[in-house]
Formats: C-alpha cells, structure tokens, sequence
C-alpha cells in the first residue's frame, strides 16, 4: 500500500523548489538595478524635453513679438500677462521627479523652470539640459 502511495506522488521536491527560487532570486538581482537605471534616464529625457519645449515657445514669442526692448522672464506663474507664455504653451512644464541636485550639477534641486528673453534675442531656460552620461558611452 505504501508503495502506491508514493507512486502517485505528483509534486516538486524541496531541492528543486529551492533552485527554482535561488534562480528567481538571481534574475531579480539583475533586473532591479536595471529598472532604477530606466527610470533615472526616463526622468533625464522628460527635462531635456522640457527644455526644448520652453526654448520653441520662446522662439514662437520672438518671431510673433521681435527681440524684445527689455528683458523677459517667464516662470510659472506668468501665463496671460503681457509678454507670457500662455499664447505658447498649454501648461507650464514641472521638473520631472526623480532627478536630484546633483543631477542639475548644485547643491539643491530646482522647483521650476524659468526662461529668460534678453534685449538681444537670446533665450536660457533653467535649469538647462542634463547630458545623459549612460546615453553617451554607448
């Protein structure tokens, strides 16, 4: 009787389980630092986005308006004053999350964007685009 019973014995043993969930253990050992990697280059590319976004809007200004007389400077909060970038732009874009100071090359982290149009046509965004070092050693 007892030889049936192990006979019809249909399951995994404790050692094949065990490989089975060091190599799942494994693979995610793998794939975790992969992710963070992702999500770092994805927060990267969602600035520079950004950024160029600011800098054709205020490229639209200046072929609508011409060089400006005196200096503008557009932030969040000026979308329908004269000289705003409402016209421009839906919304004004936010820093992506995840990006740090250090990413931005200071000691703190930015809150927001600012574009400045000076009396000579030149445009800065700031923060300004973060080079991808992972993008550029491939």
């Amino acid at each position: 009787m007892l030889s049936k019973i192990r006979k019809n014995n249909k399951g995994f043993t404790l050692i094949e389980l065990t490989v089975v969930v060091a190599i799942i253990g494994l693979l995610m050992a793998i794939a975790v630092p992969k992710i963070g990697s992702v999500r770092k280059r994805a927060a990267i590319t969602a600035h520079n986005v950004n950024v160029r976004a600011l800098t054709t809007a205020a490229n639209m200004y200046l072929s609508e308006y011409g060089v400006p007389g005196t200096t503008i400077v557009w932030d969040s909060t000026k979308k329908d004053n004269e000289g705003g970038w409402g016209a421009y732009l839906q919304e004004w874009p936010d820093i992506p999350n995840g990006l740090s100071a250090k990413d931005f090359g200071g000691s703190e982290r930015p809150e927001s964007y600012k574009v400045t149009i000076d009396e000579n046509g030149n445009i800065k965004v700031e923060p300004d685009e973060i080079l991808d070092k992972e993008e550029n050693n491939k």
